[in-house]
């Protein structure tokens, strides 16, 4: 029987609600370009970002809770709601108040959001396609990119701003419906839940070398993706290019690279990490330092191939090396690690933009991100690989 034949009807379903659901963030990757159309200052751009991470954040030790009392099917839909009743916020004015309260309830929605439908997922896959379930879960962050990204900075450079923020509110509307399809109440209950779970987990993870290193090179996937995909549309702005360029072939590359390449995340596991994160890191750095139309369908695709190997693997050694009564708490913890980078981000992007533009402030931190590696490959990762050679 084919891999791709015992996937559950369960996990289309969420798949499909995840799908609609990141078409609404993938065209609010480009809302700093708006905001930059509407005349707002660097500053008010990056605060505006942050509180959307904050809302994620500190929404998301509660919604581990109710994950773990009321289910990961709940969670989906109480954050799509959330989402939906953020962007329509957002469709209806435009003064700073209301964007900040729009962003806000957006972040909390997608804080309960990706921690339910990653709980789901991982609840209903089998164990020996969990990569193969998770790299073509990821296809829901990036078939929108592909086919709306270009569309909508196109509609936003014309001058239409608020006609993508309408497409992402009926985006979402459509993936609330298909979440009401869910049957499975999915995830694990776990332990009694308390609002210092989360803390726990934390030191939980730091004292398994394996789940440390696990969550902390997520930490630094995010470190990359956090200033490229929300500001790249306006360092291109900045070169005489679009965006698009880089966006469009990133999400392709990484369609690509999920189909047809994450069956060996279940056949090499850790193996995969540096080659893996090197393609991503490699890629950005091409296309910032290019800075054209050119270096960025290189980049961009070659940055798009490592993107859609990362989240998987990541995803299926996260579920591989934690018992199941630990799941929700260390799930919660996964999506934190990348919530304190986006956190921070937006204020350093926004700040170094005011100093020497978005292209050179993209450019410096590309670069921290990829002189990570090394640090990764010698002192987080050895334990993983170890493990996977061993299993």
């Amino acid at each position: 029987m084919s891999s791709y034949t015992r996937l559950p009807k369960e996990f289309l379903l969420c798949f499909t609600s995840a799908f609609f659901g990141y078409t609404c963030i993938a065209i609010f990757f480009l809302h700093p370009l708006i905001m930059e159309l509407q005349h707002l200052p660097p500053l008010a751009i990056g605060t505006v970002w942050f509180l959307f991470e904050a809302g994620i954040s500190g929404f998301r030790p509660w919604a581990n809770i109710l994950i773990q009392r009321h289910g990961s099917r709940w969670g989906i839909r109480c954050g799509l709601w959330l989402l939906l009743g953020g962007t329509a916020i957002l469709c209806v004015t435009s003064s700073l108040g209301a964007i900040l309260l729009g962003r806000c309830v957006q972040g909390m929605g997608w804080g309960i959001f990706t921690v339910a439908a990653f709980l789901h997922q991982a609840a209903v896959l089998p164990p020996d396609i969990r990569g193969l379930g998770f790299g073509l879960s990821g296809l829901s962050q990036i078939l929108p990119q592909i086919a709306l990204v270009p569309l909508a900075e196109y509609l936003i450079l014309r001058g239409f701003l608020r006609a993508p923020l309408l497409l992402a509110l009926g985006a979402t509307a459509l993936g609330l419906g298909a979440a009401f399809l869910l049957k499975l109440r999915g995830g694990q209950p776990g332990e009694n839940a308390s609002p210092v779970l989360l803390r726990h987990a934390a030191r939980t993870a730091w004292s398994n070398p394996l789940l440390r290193g696990i969550i902390l090179s997520y930490a630094v996937y995010a470190l990359m993706t956090a200033p490229v995909m929300p500001f790249i549309a306006n360092a291109a702005k900045e070169w005489g290019t679009a965006g698009s360029f880089f966006l469009f072939p990133c999400a392709l590359a990484a369609v690509l690279s999920r189909v047809t390449l994450t069956r060996t995340v279940d056949r090499l596991g850790a193996r995969l990490l540096l080659p893996s994160f090197t393609t991503l890191f490699g890629g950005a750095l091409l296309a910032l330092w290019g800075k054209n139309t050119l270096f960025f369908l290189l980049g961009g695709s070659c940055s798009g191939i490592g993107m859609g190997l990362v989240q998987p693997l990541l995803q299926s050694l996260l579920t591989h090396h934690t018992p199941e009564d630990l799941r929700p708490s260390q799930f919660a913890l996964f999506g934190t690690a990348m919530d304190l980078i986006w956190l921070a981000t937006p204020f350093v992007i926004s700040g170094g933009a005011a100093l020497i533009g978005y292209g050179g402030i993209l450019r410096i931190t590309s670069t921290l991100a990829f002189g990570t590696l090394p640090l990764l490959h010698f002192f987080l990762w050895p334990p993983l690989k170890k493990k996977s050679i061993s299993n």
